[in-house]
């Protein structure tokens, strides 16, 4: 098996911890893991194998949940609050599954069935986990890392102001000794214009740096648009007689709207339309992190391990517990849709996503009423789905709510609902955005465009 250089670094192996009370299982794991270049170490109970990871510097952990003296469940909260970053992967027998669930409900990243034969599987498993660790990890350096620039620029900020204010008191000093002493005004004002020209030295030096600064960020706003616009998926592209494309148009250099579509075997078609709130950086993230989730239960589908990307009510629930638990201060408006190129036929739900969107059937254009919460809100998810044949000739649009602020010539929201219905009769995305110029004006919110259409 080839080895990847990007993941491993032979003079700094990862350190894996391995806590199950079955000497085989835990000779069996071992042996695997060390075949892929982990270093590894065992313990046969949760409470020794905690103690190790105090010790040792541990990156992942593979834990049983039925264990004596401490089981599996109670070393896991113990780790989510004293190692949140730590990756904890739950190795659980097949007749066990639901204690797995369980076990990834209250903060296991992701769990494997005994017994273990599938080591591409588990190496998968593995690199994903490190993968989300450093991300989570990166982040909270970013946090301390911010914390303390505020910190730095306020204390900087603090003492401009009292030399500021000092200057201000020598100036007062100086203008009222100018009024007593008009002989002494030609030195006073000397002293003055000394004080103003080093003043001035220092603006300009502060705006340097300030421009400097702002060049920067713009550099690397840029770099990410770049990033994000290369996860979208191509243009005007052919499937199994459906013809799929897109238009993403950010209101900043990043946007926190998010489009994917993409085979799922060889019978189904997965697609959707992602707002995420805010916009910029921290929305831009996550779409990354949508990305990134779907794209997780795209492998395992093609590993044979389950078919939730094809399932629009389970995968939405499981991202909104990815929401709840790991994105404190955002919520996803979504909608997503599975074709099945056997049947034709359309299985979709909606969470949340305004304005919904328009399918057009024989000539008519109507709205796919779905009636749904965003994603990362409240613990259950509430979203109505729905199954719709997909005939010769029909075309789905789904649009993001900033293609209502971009009709202004529309003034009430009714006028812009049915004008809506009636964008795409004559036009394709291309006609739609070159028809309102929205390349050539600044838009206050993300626009977003995805059509898909059954030819003959």
């Amino acid at each position: 098996m080839g080895q990847n250089n990007d993941v491993f670094d032979l003079n700094n192996k990862k350190k894996i911890i391995i806590i199950d009370d079955n000497d085989m299982v835990r000779s069996v794991i071992r042996s695997m893991l060390e075949s892929l270049h982990y270093d590894c170490i065992t313990a046969e109970n949760g409470l020794t194998g905690l103690e190790l990871i105090k010790k040792e510097k541990v990156d992942l952990a593979f834990i049983d949940l039925d264990m004596p003296v401490m089981d599996g469940f109670e070393l896991l909260n113990i780790l989510n609050k004293e190692y949140p970053t730590l990756p904890v992967l739950i190795v659980s027998g097949s007749s066990d599954i639901e204690s797995a669930i369980r076990a990834i409900k209250k903060g296991a990243w992701d769990f494997i069935v005994k017994p273990v034969f599938n080591l591409d599987l588990v190496d998968a498993n593995i690199k994903q986990a490190f993968e989300k660790s450093d991300l989570m990890k990166k982040n909270i350096r970013y946090e301390q890392e911010l914390e303390e620039m505020v910190i730095k620029r306020t204390a900087k900020l603090k003492e401009q102001a009292l030399a500021l204010e000092k200057s201000y008191v020598e100036l007062s000093k100086e203008i009222k000794q100018r009024m007593i002493a008009e002989e002494k005004l030609s030195d006073l004002n000397r002293k003055l214009e000394l004080k103003v020209k080093e003043r001035t030295g220092q603006l300009e030096k502060l705006n340097k740096k300030l421009q400097a600064s702002v060049t920067e960020l713009r550099e690397d706003e840029i770099a990410g648009r770049k990033i994000q616009f290369e996860l979208l998926p191509e243009k005007n592209k052919k499937i199994s007689g459906y013809e799929l494309n897109h238009y993403l148009i950010p209101s900043d250099y990043l946007s926190g709207d998010f489009i994917d579509y993409f085979n799922v075997g060889e019978n189904h078609l997965v697609f959707y339309l992602a707002d995420v709130s805010g916009h910029g950086v921290p929305a831009a993230f996550i779409t990354v992190f949508l990305k990134n989730f779907v794209r997780k239960y795209l492998d395992l589908f093609n590993w044979e391990f389950n078919d939730i990307v094809l399932q629009p009510h389970e995968i939405c629930r499981l991202l909104n517990c990815e929401m709840l638990d790991f994105v404190s201060d955002k919520f996803i408006t979504l909608f997503y849709g599975v074709i099945d190129l056997r049947k034709n036929t359309l299985s979709c739900i909606n969470c949340g996503q305004y304005p919904q969107p328009v399918i057009y059937k024989n000539g008519k254009a109507e709205y796919i009423n779905l009636k749904g919460s965003p994603l990362g809100i409240i613990d259950n998810i509430s979203a109505e789905s729905t199954e719709i044949d997909f005939n010769v000739n029909d075309k789905i649009v789904c649009l993001s709510d900033g293609i209502l602020e971009i009709l202004p010539q529309y003034p009430s929201l009714k006028d812009r609902h049915d004008i809506i219905l009636t964008l795409f009769d004559e036009h394709d995305v291309e006609g739609v955005i070159n028809n309102h110029k929205l390349n050539s004006n600044r838009i206050p919110d993300d626009v977003t465009l995805l059509t898909i259409e059954r030819k003959e």
